[in-house]
């Protein structure tokens, strides 16, 4: 997950949102937030911080990803019908 402000600085706005998506989903899957600046001393439950600040050029390749993300997407479609008077 990519984020800007984190922690939030203030209340509202992107870093409260980030912060309530992170505690979601880190209910359900392994979350890495990665963000521009990050403390070290600040930490969230089930969720690994990674601060642009604190890590190497080098070390940035091994974050992992998948290339495969339509294993991730299951989609349902349900047909509507739209028109315009």
């Amino acid at each position: 997950m990519l984020g800007w402000e984190f922690p939030p600085i203030i209340n509202g706005g992107l870093g409260v949102a980030c912060l309530g998506l992170c505690k979601a989903l880190s209910q359900h899957v392994e979350l890495s937030m990665i963000i521009p600046k990050s403390d070290p001393n600040y930490m969230v439950n089930n969720v690994e911080l990674i601060g642009l600040n604190n890590v190497e050029v080098e070390n940035l390749k091994k974050i992992r990803t998948s290339k495969y993300y339509k294993e991730f997407a299951h989609v349902t479609t349900v047909e509507a019908n739209i028109f315009s008077l």
